[in-house]
């Protein structure tokens, strides 16, 4: 690498030289020697360097020299982070932008590449072939993997090399995580999803190495609000992000993140915050099959917007309202263990698991399908939903009906998958009026350039005509709710399966199929050996006589506690085990009517007991004290 004793504009104009004579890395080598010797360097302005900066970064984008860049902007950082921070911001978006241009031109080339073939009529030419037999890849994924990967691969270290420039420096806050968020959308653009675990990871390791920075003015705080509020801000992005990719662990990674922040925050967030907060850990939990918080996080999502939000619509809160009750509906209904599998359980993760998820949504502990129940009862949500979705609660939670519950709630299901119909419809006719949008530009456009060029240009085609217009669905949102009839048909099913156990001692399975009108016998059977095999219910299934018995044994009891849900009567077994504490209790009521003093007398006796047991407590701790003291004499 050749030395040049010379003033910066002369090496500049000499690297301009070089480039005119299709010689860039030495010209690239003569600008690097203005920023190698840092005696000579640190003498001159920004405005005199910001160009040689400029021409320099636009050289290592052009050679994909991604490592010199960074030794280049390292120097000029070191020279211009405490005089000048405009000038290291235009300077590193400068290199940002010009590498974005150059990975968004090698991307277009890629797909005119594959575009650009001799013989329409051929379009599978022998090598083609031959390389996707041996391969597995087509024509466009060769042609990105020799055009477009070189430059992906630039960009990505070229934003691993900034972020790691301006991650401690107080002054380039702002610019850090600007290029963190541009780092997302590339991710996001690209289908970069190893490049967003690894830049996750990169995020949180630079989080914790501010936590652990001393106290400085140069040095990021993060006991700053300013410096909170910019970290939860693009920890939001990173959580967007991550659930547009699929990333589901990284989106669960990103809300405890976003959790541990608004813990070091002195003061809570906004309200918009947390909503979206809420909105999405809504999301991850459904993603994750998790019901239970999902529901969970929606009430608390309900709450927040009814208690903050200002001008809010009754048709919002309505809207709100039927999905919080939906969720809470399709929580898979409770297993109820007997008391000997409790005691044998030694797995903590599980409890241990839930209760980290109760810290996420600010709950004392995790809640149950009954609290969140009780929650919705007392905060009036019932009452908003629509008379539907509050039959659908009266149906599944508080009557009696086995004969009819699946019939009344397929009629609820009818309504919802209605309406899912009447919403794509209306997305499909908006994407179809967009999509005439564009094509009439584009011929006004055509018809404009041949105007100007003197051609004769054909009339251009009348417009198709417009979609007849699609009804809006109502106020429960179709997208919303759809997703909750897998879920709710399974909880009618063992609703289903329950009730009729209290009822039926043995059934035809072909009856008790009829009454699950929306199953098949093979997943009917399924549900049946579930609730064996969680040890809910006692069911036996002869497929000789094709019918199920329910409750046989009266030696065994599966239930503790009172049943959950509509209940008409106990079953035997657990009548049978109740017998000796349901007589004891009669017998004691009926000595207190035949000798009411009986009881009286015997609570006199235990109480002389006691006082007994105390005062020779009292005697034997004195009679201690006095062979203590004098043992202590005769020493």
């Amino acid at each position: 690498m050749a030395r040049y004793g010379q003033r910066p504009e002369n090496a500049l104009k000499r690297a301009n030289e070089f480039i005119e004579v299709m010689k860039p890395a030495r010209a690239l080598d003569t600008l690097y020697e203005v920023f190698r010797n840092k005696k000579w360097a640190y003498s001159w302005s920004e405005s005199v360097l910001e160009p040689i900066m400029f021409k320099y970064l636009d050289l290592c984008v052009e050679l994909k020299k991604s490592h010199v860049a960074k030794e280049g902007l390292f120097q000029y950082r070191n020279m211009f982070q405490s005089v000048n921070v405009g000038s290291l911001e235009n300077v590193i978006r400068f290199y940002l932008r010009t590498a974005e241009e150059r990975t968004e031109a090698a991307r277009e080339q890629s797909q005119q590449a594959v575009v650009d073939i001799d013989d329409l009529d051929n379009l599978a030419t022998p090598e083609s072939i031959l390389l996707s037999a041996v391969s597995g890849e087509d024509a466009q994924d060769r042609s990105d993997r020799t055009i477009l990967t070189p430059w992906v691969k630039f960009l990505w270290e070229s934003y691993c090399q900034c972020l790691e420039l301006l991650r401690t420096n107080a002054h380039v806050e702002t610019l850090y995580h600007d290029i963190a968020r541009m780092t997302f959308a590339f991710c996001l653009k690209y289908n970069r999803k190893t490049e967003f675990r690894k830049l996750c990871d990169k995020l949180r390791k630079h989080l914790e190495d501010i936590v652990k920075l001393p106290s400085s003015g140069t040095n990021v705080s993060i006991n700053k609000p300013e410096t909170q509020q910019l970290n939860l801000d693009t920890r939001l992005v990173q959580l967007e992000s991550a659930i547009q990719m699929e990333l589901w662990q990284e989106a669960y990674k990103a809300i405890e993140d976003i959790h541990g922040l608004m813990n070091l925050s002195k003061k809570m967030p906004v309200p918009k915050t947390m909503a979206n907060y809420y909105q999405k850990l809504a999301m991850v939990f459904w993603k994750a099959g998790n019901y239970l918080f999902h529901a969970a996080a929606l009430l608390k999502l309900f709450q927040l917007s009814r208690e903050m939000k200002k001008n809010i619509t009754q048709e919002e809160i309505q809207k709100m309202a039927c999905r919080v009750l939906l969720a809470t509906l399709s929580i898979p209904l409770p297993s109820a263990h007997p008391e000997f599998d409790r005691f044998i359980e030694t797995d903590k993760s599980p409890m241990e698991k839930a209760q980290r998820l109760a810290v996420l949504l600010g709950l004392p502990q995790p809640p149950t399908r009954a609290s969140l129940l009780r929650d919705m009862v007392r905060l009036n949500v019932v009452m908003l939903a629509t008379p539907q979705l509050q039959d659908l609660h009266r149906w599944l939670e508080v009557e009696f009906h086995p004969l009819l519950l699946c019939s009344r709630v397929q009629t609820v299901i009818d309504a919802l998958h209605a309406e899912h119909l009447q919403q794509v419809a209306l997305e499909e006719a908006a994407a179809a009026a967009k999509m005439q949008e564009k094509v009439a530009a584009a011929a006004a456009v055509a018809a404009a350039s041949g105007a100007e060029d003197g051609e004769q240009t054909a009339p251009p085609l009348p417009p198709p005509p417009a979609p007849a217009p699609v009804p809006l669905p109502s106020s429960t949102t179709a997208l919303t709710l759809y997703q909750y009839v897998p879920a709710l048909k399974d909880v009618t099913l063992m609703r289903l399966i329950r009730q009729v156990s209290q009822v039926y001692q043995t059934i035809e399975f072909s009856r008790l199929l009829d009454l699950a009108r929306f199953t098949t016998p093979f997943y009917l059977e399924r549900l049946l050996v579930e609730c064996v095999r969680h040890n809910d219910m006692q069911i036996r299934i002869d497929h000789g006589r094709h019918c199920v018995h329910f409750g046989m044994d009266l030696s065994e009891s599966q239930r503790e506690d009172r049943p959950e849900g509509p209940t008409l009567q106990s079953m035997p077994s657990e009548q049978v085990r109740n017998q000796l504490v349901t007589m004891c209790n009669v017998l004691n009521r009926a000595m207190a009517v035949i000798n009411p003093h009986q009881r009286k007398l015997s609570m006199y006796f235990e109480y002389i007991e006691i006082i007994l047991k105390v005062q020779h407590l009292l005697y034997l701790t004195g009679a201690e004290r006095c062979t203590e003291s004098t043992d202590g004499e005769t020493i």
